[in-house]
């Protein structure tokens, strides 16, 4: 059936040509058909040799959740990634990929990760949560203190595109008291996204907090492209090589395996 499928499909290489640099993408959208990422298998494959391309080595796909997850349930998301990942053993590339979920800010999170309605990433305690795009609810801090106290460690993805955020970082402030860490995307610091994510992207990244840049992908190219070398040099040229590179590689695959990261001080 797979070979079927990807008749007269051309695998790209050669992988992973920018040398020793190995990324790991926490936030992309890659089950086909179940999300608002590639409709088809191919799509998603070739999203894939994308990444690989540009030097990433593991990818957690994290089709939207609760209000906004277009799934049947679970179970339908870790069948099609079975598939997926029986794909990839086809027709490449060398890729390891995880299974996730991005979480609509609301209440319940804990009891919907408990009840095996909502998905950790990688099974691990970190939980990738998304606010809402022009209003922040006025509990929604509450919500997060919430998740945390029941035992998870939050993951708010691209903070950098919030409208309240974007006029006032400082709403961020809190947060990195209690731990919750952000993740920007790619596209942003890349000004993809527009100037108030790309300026709001930069604010944060310099200030020494954001721990992860993901692609947050939804095609294998345009503006939602799952590549992160160029964001890589946007982050090198703010905050050097080195806190660049945890953003894109250390801090993501201590995500993957599940291990904390405490936040420097200040």
């Amino acid at each position: 059936m797979i070979r079927n499928l990807f008749d007269g499909f051309q695998k790209r290489g050669p992988e992973r040509q920018i040398g020793p640099v190995s990324f790991v993408d926490v936030h992309c959208h890659l089950l086909p058909g179940l999300d608002d990422g590639p409709e088809t298998t191919p799509a998603a494959i070739e999203l894939l040799w994308q990444a690989s391309r540009t030097g990433t080595t593991c990818v957690v796909t994290t089709p939207h959740g609760g209000d906004r997850g277009r799934s049947d349930s679970i179970h339908r998301l870790e069948d099609a990634f079975g598939e997926l990942n029986r794909s990839v053993a086809e027709v490449g590339p060398d890729i390891q990929l995880v299974l996730g979920m991005e979480i609509p800010l609301e209440l319940n999170i804990a009891s919907g990760i408990g009840e095996g309605r909502l998905l950790t990433l990688n099974q691990s305690r970190y939980v990738l949560i998304e606010l809402p795009f022009e209003f922040l609810p006025p509990r929604w801090e509450e919500v997060l203190f919430d998740v945390q106290l029941a035992g998870y460690w939050p993951i708010i993805a691209h903070p950098e595109r919030q409208a309240q955020i974007q006029k006032n970082p400082r709403l961020t402030r809190g947060l990195r008291e209690r731990g919750v860490l952000l993740q920007l995307t790619a596209g942003s610091l890349l000004g993809r996204f527009g100037h108030e994510a790309r300026a709001t992207a930069d604010t944060l990244l310099t200030e020494d907090y954001p721990t992860i840049i993901a692609s947050d992908a939804h095609e294998p190219s345009g503006r939602r492209n799952p590549s992160l070398d160029e964001a890589l040099t946007a982050a090198t040229k703010l905050v050097g090589e080195g806190r660049a590179l945890d953003t894109v590689s250390t801090n993501p695959r201590a995500i993957v395996e599940g291990r904390r990261i405490e936040l420097p001080e200040g």
